[in-house]
């Protein structure tokens, strides 16, 4: 009879540990990855931008810039629907809000104009909470 609760003991801890790490704790992750993912692409494609109003600036780098604050965007408004309730709860608390972040790579990979990309950037980072100097 003791093996039996023993069992049942081990079988209610293996699905509660399952079920917060496959509800909880990887959508967090997930989103912490992508946020990641964002800072790296704001790193790279930084000068991906035109530098003079009206400028013509079609390079392979501001495409593959478009593509992945597309990309972004999709991800960080994922990962935002799939995270748990208090998670979002607490991001509230630190004024870090994903759903404007990817509003404003949507935006950033609308335009290719300096000062309007630098507008943007800045948005982003204050809804994800980065640091003004990143790379």
């Amino acid at each position: 009879m003791e093996s039996y609760w023993v069992f049942l003991a081990g079988l209610i801890a293996g699905a509660t540990g399952f079920l917060v790490t496959q509800f909880w704790m990887q959508p967090v992750l997930r989103y912490r990855e992508s946020k990641h993912s964002v800072i790296v692409e704001l790193i790279v494609y930084a000068n991906a931008v035109a530098l003079f109003p009206g400028e013509a600036f079609t390079d392979s780098r501001t495409s593959e810039r478009l593509k992945a604050n597309r990309s972004r965007a999709a991800e960080l408004r994922a990962c935002n629907w799939s995270l748990p309730g208090w998670y979002r709860f607490w991001l509230r608390l630190r004024k870090e809000d994903p759903q404007i972040a990817a509003r404003e790579l949507i935006g950033l990979s609308n335009t290719t104009e300096h000062q309007e990309a630098a507008s943007r950037v800045r948005a982003i980072k204050s809804a994800l909470r980065l640091p003004e100097k990143l790379g």
